[in-house]
């Protein structure tokens, strides 16, 4: 959640944080506990910042096995013709 008042988002977190969700006692949430924590100083830039740093990093990563793949299968081709396999 997303407050504009900083009291209002430490209070609300006090308040909710071990309750009931709550609803009808059939709800799928009826039993399901609220998890809540303020977190001072955080900032939705330094969040969306990470994730895009992941992403970079995964693609990269992504990048680089795809290439030494591609290197390993031409190594083992050339091995294969000079032995006379291929």
């Amino acid at each position: 959640m997303e407050f504009a008042d900083k009291r209002v988002a430490k209070r609300t977190a006090l308040l909710l944080n071990s309750q009931r969700i709550g609803g009808k006692r059939r709800s799928a949430y009826y039993d399901d506990l609220w998890c809540i924590k303020y977190l001072p100083r955080f900032k939705w830039d330094d969040l969306t910042d990470e994730i895009a740093y992941q992403r970079a990093v995964r693609d990269f990563v992504g990048v680089l096995v795809i290439c030494f793949n591609g290197f390993m299968g031409q190594i083992v081709h050339q091995e294969g013709r000079e032995w006379g396999v291929m």
